[in-house]
């Protein structure tokens, strides 16, 4: 479901928006900070520990065509 708002009022119809686009630029990319996931079972003799960085794009919304 798509819906625009506008100053003249809100656009809903499927049809009305198949041709609006969005314009956007990308501003940042890398990885966010490191996180430690720890497993474990009790009474198993069972420990894993490692790392993880989630990738990231950071993104600035320049204009929405309608």
């Amino acid at each position: 479901m798509c819906l625009l708002v506008k100053e003249d009022g809100i656009i809903a119809e499927p049809d009305a928006l198949s041709g609006a686009r969005v314009v956007a630029e990308v501003t940042a990319e890398g990885k966010r900070k490191k996180i430690k996931v720890f497993k474990k079972k009790r009474r198993k003799n069972y420990m894993r520990t490692y790392g993880h960085r989630q990738q990231f794009s950071e993104i600035t919304i320049r204009a929405i065509k309608a």
